[in-house]
């Protein structure tokens, strides 16, 4: 009587797994950089679409603050400066402040004063290009954030040099800006005059800027 045996079946490369070829590695290689080519646009079209969706935000929440502001304030819009400009130092009890200072309350949070893409907005941007100690103090630092604000106030505007001897800027009445649906009371801002570029809490009309020579 004859009997069977069953045999394992064998690999047929021996002693180990069978591998990718170079030319399957190279295929490889370029279906990923095509993929990463498509992809990789759409990526920074939805990270700048998340940026657009944050400053309209902001813009909205600073917006509000400034109104708050003229509410409480018989009607008047912030200044850009709260005191005499001659005296702004930065030290502890500085008797002025900048924008970004006066309407804070209203804000509660200087996060909001930032644009999402100012990659050197931060408090130890700030302090390295004022030549300030990493320890600096929260109140000598507010000073700094409200200078490096990203929102750019229209101070030609919202906010002229009522005594100009003495470096006071004056808000003004809400009832005094003429055209109050074309007035643009501040923007996205930028200065590049700094180690490091980043915001500028001031910013100038452009008929004003081009006519002092400006650029």
């Amino acid at each position: 009587m004859l009997s069977r045996h069953n045999h394992p079946r064998t690999s047929p490369v021996s002693g180990g797994s069978q591998g990718f070829t170079l030319i399957e590695l190279l295929v490889v290689i370029a279906i990923i950089a095509i993929l990463a080519a498509i992809l990789f646009p759409v990526f920074a079209q939805v990270r700048g679409k998340a940026h657009q969706a944050t400053c309209a935000s902001n813009f909205r929440q600073i917006g509000s603050g400034l109104l708050m502001y003229a509410q409480d304030y018989d009607e008047m819009t912030p200044p850009l400066v709260n005191g005499d400009i001659t005296k702004l130092v930065l030290e502890e009890g500085n008797p002025c402040a900048y924008l970004g200072q006066v309407i804070q309350p209203y804000l509660k949070n200087w996060q909001i004063l930032v644009c999402p893409e100012d990659g050197n907005a931060s408090d130890s941007s700030y302090l390295r290009q004022a030549g300030l100690p990493p320890d600096t103090t929260s109140a000598r630092l507010d000073i700094l954030r409200a200078s490096f604000s990203d929102f750019g106030y229209n101070y030609f505007a919202m906010t002229p040099i009522r005594k100009a001897a003495a470096g006071y800027y004056s808000g003004i009445g809400l009832s005094e800006i003429a055209q109050p649906s074309s007035t643009i009371a501040g923007t996205d801002s930028a200065v590049t005059n700094f180690p490091l570029a980043t915001g500028i809490c001031n910013v100038y009309p452009p008929d004003i800027m081009y006519s002092n020579g400006l650029d």
